[in-house]
């Protein structure tokens, strides 16, 4: 006070604000940069950079850090392109090439099969559905039609999509309609199939590219919130089954398209077709069980089925018969539709995986793919075809029993950890633990 010539004073200056987190917002609060100097022995140097802090507005420069306080580190980012060297890779030899699928996780491959057959499951219930609409959308039904119906429900129920309490009586058919929307809701069967589904794509999330499980997922989302929205009428039904088909194309597309053709894809593809075939068996013997004098209109539903009404008429032209009817739908090997495509699909894919299915697997296939090719030939060699097409159902049935069979078979051979069957009082052999299944 004495020199106030060698004092100065002047007004402390207020800090700059910057945004900063308050809460679920952002709010401007006053910020201090703190800078740090560096002497070399000769001069001093400001490093670039510095402590940002959010102080108190009563504290200004001065003051302790709050205990609830902010603290950021700054940095000062170069103006001048530098490249930047990073370590140099490690010496490595050669690789050699590899074309198979590695090791796949026997619960991965189990969760690929059963995605394959719900996804099939839910397209074929979806097409079962809709052609009951076709003809519940007709208003009185003729004789043949009512007769188409009436097979059409016990396939429906054979299902899980129906009540036995719900089969067309002749004059309403509401509980029929109301039986489909039931299978649509959530604890519906194809509301169950659908969740299934969801579940599955995620616990394979790793086996499938961004693109796929986009198709995997986004439009099943869209198919069940339209089947939750949707109301009670007919055209309503008709375009969430429609949007179950256009998903399950969808699938079945980006599998063909993006999946190498490996262990993974052959799970997935053997559970598709595996689904298929029985699907198949099943209908078909659902329409056959006809009298031999209605076995026309039973014949024109196996074919409506199959989607194979267009190739039947262009080879066939007008004319339905029970031999290339039945040829094209369970014994042509190039109908993707047939039963007799399926059964090739699958011993394609069982011969590509290793571990020996040609032994345990392929001869039942075989002797199913056998009788399947029979038919043809007996109808042909009979005198009166309608009669013995009347006749089929059994066997279709029992057919549809096999295929569940090699279902079974499958899931020991690939899935589970069982120990062979034995005859109490002989030693069992040890097994080896088996953890991962190996692709060719």
């Amino acid at each position: 006070a004495e020199r106030p010539q060698d004092y100065a004073a002047s007004r402390a200056l207020p800090p700059s604000v910057a945004p900063c987190a308050d809460g679920p917002r952002l709010s401007p609060a006053p910020v201090i940069l703190r800078l740090f100097l560096v002497q070399d022995g000769g001069e001093w140097h400001a490093l670039p950079g510095g402590l940002a802090r959010v102080t108190d507005d009563a504290a200004g420069f001065g003051g302790r850090l709050p205990r609830q306080g902010v603290a950021k580190d700054v940095w000062v980012l170069s103006e001048e392109g530098t490249q930047i060297l990073g370590p140099a890779a490690l010496p490595a030899p050669p690789l050699a090439i590899q074309r198979g699928a590695g090791e796949l996780p026997s619960r991965v491959a189990d969760n690929l099969f059963w995605l394959g057959r719900y996804v099939e499951r839910l397209e074929g219930s979806a097409r079962l559905m809709r052609a009951v609409l076709g003809r519940l959308d007709r208003g009185p039904l003729l004789p043949r039609e009512q007769a188409e119906l009436s097979a059409l429900a016990a396939a429906l129920h054979h299902a899980g999509l129906a009540q036995k309490e719900d089969a067309p009586n002749g004059a309403a058919n509401t509980a029929l309609q109301a039986a489909l929307w039931r299978a649509l809701r959530e604890d519906g069967t194809l509301g169950w199939l659908m969740a299934e589904i969801a579940r599955l794509v995620e616990s394979v999330r790793d086996r499938l590219t961004g693109d796929m499980h986009t198709l995997f997922t986004l439009p099943l989302r869209a198919v069940r919130v339209q089947a939750a929205q949707q109301g009670r009428g007919l055209p309503g039904l008709e375009e969430v089954l429609a949007g179950i088909l256009r998903y399950s194309a969808g699938v079945a597309g980006a599998a063909a398209e993006n999946m190498v053709r490996a262990g993974g894809y052959a799970f997935l593809d053997l559970g598709r077709r595996l689904e298929r075939a029985q699907a198949i068996a099943a209908q078909l013997g659902f329409a056959l069980a006809q009298p031999a004098s209605r076995i026309e209109g039973g014949l024109r539903l196996a074919l409506e089925l199959c989607d194979s009404v267009i190739t039947y008429r262009s080879r066939y032209l007008g004319v339905l018969q029970p031999a290339p009817a039945l040829d094209l739908v369970l014994a042509d090997p190039g109908n993707p539709r047939g039963l007799a495509y399926q059964l090739q699909a699958m011993r394609r894919r069982l011969v590509e995986l290793d571990g020996g299915a040609e032994e345990a697997l392929l001869p039942g296939l075989d002797a199913l793919m056998a009788a399947v090719e029979a038919i043809p030939r007996q109808l042909l060699a009979a005198a009166d075809q309608a009669p013995l097409a009347a006749q089929l159902a059994p066997r279709l049935a029992a057919m549809e029993g096999e295929i569940a069979a090699l279902s079974d078979g499958i899931a020991r051979r690939y899935f589970a950890l069982l120990p062979p069957a034995q005859t109490l009082g002989q030693d069992v052999p040890e097994q080896p633990a088996v953890l991962f299944w190996g692709a060719a």
